[in-house]
């Protein structure tokens, strides 16, 4: 790895760890902070109108992955035209802009139909749906101005403005409620406002690091955007498939069984999203290299970066979903409050499947530069179609409830990502149909690790609290690396960590650890 190259890394790394501490804070503390403020009915209508920014996060990121791979490519080609990529891409964001106004009309006009809304609560959840419209339709366009910092490999940038973020939502919303009272029409001030913010340093970073785009309406191609919107419609398909996964049961549980139940679940669910927000910041950190390595037609890199970052990956999501396992009615107790103790069990179930879950993410990033989508597009949104078939089936008709909503999305994931995702990465890296397989299993090794070690720790040490929960976890964590290191990782793997650190600091390492 060039020199240049790992230190932007570190860069990359290190504000995608401080991004990461800060979306810990809002889950830490907002979440109870919210739910005693609003109870669990309003809480629930939070994630519901969360769909929106999630919908428009989709859309402008697989648009952007698809419209990166194209302008890498332009940038890398002697004699290449990014204008052309830049303004075609602005062209059919704007038309996918207007044509999401009359959908966004309707269904607002429409929310006592899809939602069980309270309704000393109407007329805050419309407010708070329009600005999470609004800032749909923000993101969006700030999705285009935000092309060159993915193009040029600076994620600490947009790590940066991710922090920033987290951070001002936090506080404003504390600081909001606390001057002007409690209500969910100021929770979609709020979020509209930082969409706006977010698009202004985008355009100021767009016009640093790429100053040579200009908005040309006139280079608009027609033979460029087509290909632009058919890969990005797979992409687009695909993750509409993963946010029928992320929002259908919150949907499911407040449309059918009840609203209170809802917030209760999307509280729960906070803490798996953590862990993948986890899995999510690292893969990202080799979607700019992945696209380049694409682009020089560097295969044997492509396969081993992503054979060692899945590998990574799994090994990682095990030791947070070890933890909660054992500790869940504890996290609950000390992080809520008791009475969400019984919602143990669903939390654990909302968790365990993680860790093959999670491990496929940076496969994506592998199908958008080899323009592999379409099968994936096809086989997920099938796949959250039957999800919402299947969690309403268990938890609504068989009546098992949350039990049943966690069971079904899980299983379903579950299946998808276990069997579909390392099969299919394989394929178009012309391996071995079982390659993935292989390091999807030293998660789960690891998983059984981890978890037998904590078992241990919390029977020998553990009595209860906040200090005795994260002494007890660090101490898991420590012995939980000394297990991987030893009875996991093979003698490449500890090889290719060694890379990572600098090459005085190796010099010292090695022989303590070869």
């Amino acid at each position: 790895m060039a020199s240049s190259s790992k230190v932007q890394l570190y860069k990359n790394l290190l504000m995608t760890g401080l991004a990461f501490g800060s979306y810990c804070v809002a889950a830490v503390f907002l979440t109870p902070f919210l739910l005693h403020h609003l109870g669990d009915s309003a809480y629930g209508l939070i994630p519901l109108a969360g769909l929106f920014t999630q919908y428009a996060a989709i859309i402008s990121a697989q648009l952007s992955g698809a419209i990166n791979r194209f302008l890498v490519i332009e940038l890398q080609k002697d004699g290449g035209n990014p204008n052309l990529i830049f303004n075609s891409a602005l062209g059919l964001y704007g038309i996918l802009i207007v044509l999401q106004i009359p959908l966004m009309v309707g269904l607002i006009c429409s929310l006592n139909f899809f939602f069980d809304i309270p309704r000393e609560l109407y007329t805050d959840v419309v407010i708070l749906f329009a600005c999470s419209s609004a800032a749909f339709l923000v993101s969006m366009l700030d999705s285009v101005f935000g092309l060159p910092v993915f193009a040029y490999n600076r994620l600490d940038i947009s790590s940066s403005l991710d922090l920033s973020k987290q951070l001002l939502r936090f506080f404003g919303i504390i600081l909001v409620f606390k001057f002007y009272g409690v209500a969910l029409r100021y929770i979609g001030y709020i979020d509209l406002s930082l969409a706006l913010g977010i698009f202004v340093c985008n355009l100021y970073f767009c016009r640093k690091f790429a100053p040579e785009l200009k908005i040309d309406l006139h280079q608009i191609r027609m033979k460029i955007l087509l290909p632009i919107f058919r890969m990005s419609f797979w992409t687009l398909l695909d993750n509409l498939g993963s946010l029928l996964f992320l929002r259908s049961d919150i949907w499911v549980i407040n449309r059918f069984i009840s609203a209170a139940a809802a917030g209760q679940y999307a509280a729960i669910l906070v803490v798996g999203n953590f862990i993948k927000q986890i899995g999510l910041l690292l893969s990202r950190q080799i979607a700019p290299t992945t696209m380049t390595l694409f682009a020089q037609n560097k295969f044997a890199e492509l396969q081993q970066l992503q054979r060692q970052m899945i590998s990574m990956l799994t090994i990682l999501t095990a030791f947070p979903v070890g933890i909660v396992l054992i500790f869940a009615p504890d996290i609950l107790n000390i992080w809520l409050d008791k009475s969400y103790i019984p919602l143990a069990f669903i939390l654990q179930l909302t968790v365990v499947h993680l860790v093959i879950n999670i491990g496929g993410f940076p496969l994506f990033y592998l199908y958008v530069a080899m323009n592999k989508v379409k099968l994936n597009g096809i086989v997920l949104i099938s796949a959250g179609l039957l999800n919402i078939c299947v969690v309403y089936f268990l938890g609504v008709t068989m009546q098992w409830g949350l039990v049943g909503v966690a069971i079904g999305g899980g299983l379903i994931l579950t299946l998808k990502n276990g069997l579909f995702t390392p099969w299919y990465g394989a394929h178009i890296l012309h391996l071995q149909p079982m390659t993935f397989f292989y390091t999807l299993k030293n998660g789960i090794l690891t998983l059984l690790g981890v978890t037998a070690i904590g078992w241990l720790v919390k029977t020998l040490l553990f009595n209860g609290g906040l200090i005795a929960l994260l002494s007890c976890s660090t101490l898991i964590g420590v012995l939980g690396m000394i297990f991987v290191w030893i009875l996991i990782f093979n003698h490449n793997d500890r090889e290719s960590l060694m890379t990572f650190l600098p090459r005085k600091m190796q010099r010292y390492v090695k022989p303590m650890v070869f």
